[in-house]
């Protein structure tokens, strides 16, 4: 299956993600951690709730920063 990946935040052991599914469109978030089943989720619920720590909220900043150089408009 390929997929475009955009690392959005990553520290020593985990890693947040922006993936994109090009054989099956879909666009989701995950976070890969070392030695875990990776997790993922909707691009809703990774905005729904409020950022667990640190590297979730800067791979929330990062997400927006791209999602507005996206769009041409910054905020």
């Amino acid at each position: 299956m390929k997929q475009l990946v955009k690392v959005l935040a990553e520290d020593g052991g985990r890693t947040w993600r922006l993936v994109y599914e090009l054989d099956d469109p879909y666009l989701f978030v995950e976070c890969v951690q070392l030695g875990e089943p990776c997790a993922w989720m909707a691009i809703e619920d990774f905005f729904a709730f409020s950022p667990q720590d640190a590297l979730h909220e800067e791979a929330r900043c990062v997400f927006l920063t791209f999602l507005e150089a996206a769009m041409g408009n910054p905020l």
